[in-house]
């Protein structure tokens, strides 16, 4: 076994064969546990969700669904195809709905994300943040408890958020 220049100890051997492979999945195995927990310190530090028992009921004087069904319609109204919005407040600490609908062109991107961002605004909402520009194939709008996607046809197949959230609740919004 060779020494260490100037420390007088022994160098371990060099790894070899199966052992390296194994030693290396096992440093992985540690690096992605340790990326695990800090993703999850990370959503506790920065998450507003508030706690179940504080939510207002989930019945018609309910802020979130109030302001999603806005978008909804407003998306509806601006000719959004496809617009669906999912209660997710159980799945997620995200948001409390979701609004997703699907738009054929840039300038009809336009048109929903302003109709959505006014009707929710009316409704009492404040928009945080917005993602994505008229010419993106996504664009998602935040306003703290609701989410609005609204998606080119085919971005909307790629992503398949309604999949994704397959487990929270349709909010009926259409009138009548």
């Amino acid at each position: 076994m060779r020494r260490l220049p100037g420390t007088g100890r022994r160098a371990k051997p060099a790894l070899r064969g199966p052992a390296r492979q194994n030693a290396a999945r096992q440093n992985a195995a540690r690096q992605n546990a340790a990326r695990q927990n800090a993703a999850r310190q990370n959503a506790a530090r920065w998450s507003t969700a508030r706690p179940s028992a504080a939510r207002k009921d989930e019945g018609k004087n309910d802020p979130a669904r109030l302001q999603a069904v806005a978008a909804g319609r407003a998306a509806d109204e601006k000719l959004g195809e496809k617009t669906v919005i999912l209660d997710v407040r159980d799945l997620t600490s995200l948001a409390d709905c979701m609004v997703i609908t699907s738009v054929s062109s840039p300038p009809h991107m336009k048109a929903v994300t302003d109709a959505a961002e006014e009707a929710v605004e009316q409704a009492g909402g404040r928009l945080h943040h917005r993602e994505g520009g008229q010419d993106s194939p996504w664009v998602l709008l935040d306003f703290g408890i609701v989410i609005v996607h609204v998606f080119t046809g085919p971005a909307r197949e790629y992503y398949d958020l309604e999949r994704l959230w397959s487990e929270g609740r349709r909010v009926a919004w259409r009138r009548g």
